[in-house]
């Protein structure tokens, strides 16, 4: 049975739930400098800046939005691991626990 044989630590445990969670902000921060509208003067008087500055807008828009997400599923991994965490802290307490009741 691959579950019985099983060994985690709560200390592994929280230590990738820290490392992971400090990374989360990061993501969304990427794209804190990335115009929302690009304008077609930036690209001077070339006859298609208009289409060039909305294909840019466009990946701008295309860049914040996935970074977005990855952080918003970075965020859900530490408070997954977080939960492993205390679920695993939680049955080991109820595992001495259980031992106490039987030594009475």
């Amino acid at each position: 049975d691959p579950m019985a044989a099983s060994n985690y630590s709560a200390a592994d445990i929280d230590a990738a739930r820290q490392a992971i969670g400090g990374t989360a902000g990061k993501f969304g921060s990427v794209t804190d400098g990335v115009p929302q509208n690009v304008d077609a003067s930036m690209f001077g008087t070339l006859t298609g800046s208009g289409a060039v500055a909305k294909a840019v807008s466009a990946l701008c828009e295309q860049l914040h939005n996935e970074y977005t997400k990855a952080e918003s599923l970075v965020g859900d991994i530490e408070r997954a691991l977080d939960q492993t965490a205390q679920n695993h802290t939680g049955a080991e307490q109820d595992n001495a626990q259980s031992f106490q009741v039987i030594e009475k």
